[in-house]
């Protein structure tokens, strides 16, 4: 990433601000599943390292070579929320028309 620089520290890759960036968190730490390399936990720490938010990723499948999780789950720590995202279909790399992105479309 642009903004961030990371260290591995056991399953873990630990993510800070580069000099000079500003950005949403002071560190973010991901726990990596040893046998696939795909995060699993992500840990995100406020400027102030408090632990505020917990995403985790779980149900992977993989196509043409793309893995993605199934369930995706959001826990806000500071507000007490979750939010969960299940996909139930996926295709990879299917055409979408250039006409999809125009500004007036995006308007509708």
């Amino acid at each position: 990433s642009d903004k961030y620089s990371a260290a591995a520290s056991g399953d873990k890759i630990i993510l800070t601000p580069k000099a000079g960036q500003t950005t949403s968190y002071s560190k973010i730490e991901m726990a990596v599943a040893k046998d696939t390399s795909l995060p699993t936990e992500i840990k995100y720490y406020n400027a102030e390292g408090k632990h505020v938010k917990t995403e985790t990723r779980s149900g992977y499948t993989t196509e043409s070579g793309i893995s993605t999780p199934t369930t995706l789950k959001m826990v806000d720590h500071t507000k007490n929320l979750t939010t969960t995202l299940t996909r139930k279909k996926w295709k990879v790399n299917e055409a979408i028309n250039d006409d999809t992105f125009s500004k007036r479309n995006l308007e509708k």
